[in-house]
């Protein structure tokens, strides 16, 4: 993917997790939060601040006050699978932020001399059909 974050940057924590799992879901804390501090200057190291700012405009409902940009994932029984699948989302997130948007291209509207050319053009077309129809002599 290109892009490399340190794992002493990432905070993990594990909670019990909801769902199917039977007597396992009472028992193991299958569930990761995953937390990455955007204002740490260790972070700003490996993702740009546009990026950042990016990441922050796409994804308002993931960060906290403490400017944390926070996962929560609970999709499989262990707890390893649940760790390796935020850290391939938080990698999709910001590689998603990490593409500028497109600059829109602002596109003019059609000159005087060029509607002119184009009524003549019509004009001309219409002519040359006129004359393949039938000649009435009457």
């Amino acid at each position: 993917s290109g892009l490399y974050l340190p794992d002493d940057l990432l905070e993990y924590s594990y909670v019990r997790s909801s769902g199917a799992g039977g007597q396992n879901v009472n028992k193991v804390n299958s569930q990761v939060q995953l937390k990455l501090s955007l204002n740490d200057a260790a972070v700003q190291t490996y993702i740009p601040n546009e990026v950042i700012t990016r990441l922050k405009q796409q994804q308002p409902n993931r960060i906290n006050k403490q400017q944390q940009l926070l996962l929560q994932v609970q999709e499989h029984r262990s707890q390893a699978q649940n760790k390796q699948a935020a850290k391939k989302r938080l990698t999709e997130l910001i590689l998603q932020a990490w593409e500028r948007p497109k600059q829109r291209k602002l596109y003019k509207t059609a000159s005087p001399e060029s509607k002119e050319r184009n009524k003549e053009t019509k004009k001309r077309r219409s002519q040359t059909k006129q004359s393949r129809k039938r000649v009435d002599y009457f």
